[in-house]
């Protein structure tokens, strides 16, 4: 999980997903589906990002070369 590491196009979906919480517990009467606005709000507004990251890879994985390849 990384912060402050998403974009525009994300904030956005983030907010109308915030907003449909809202505007869609308040008509249903579903008022606990409100809550659910909370933790989308605070998403966007840390920039969390749910990514898993990649294991870099070491040079000692790479296979090398013989020498008396490269020497011919």
């Amino acid at each position: 999980m990384q912060y402050f590491n998403i974009s525009l196009v994300t904030v956005m979906l983030r907010f109308y997903l915030m907003m449909g919480f809202v505007i869609v517990g308040v008509f249903t009467g579903m008022h606990l589906l409100t809550i659910l606005a909370l933790p989308t709000f605070l998403s966007i507004m840390l920039g969390i990002t749910f990514k898993k990251e990649k294991k870099k890879a070491t040079t000692a994985s790479i296979p090398r070369q013989n020498k008396q390849k490269n020497a011919a």
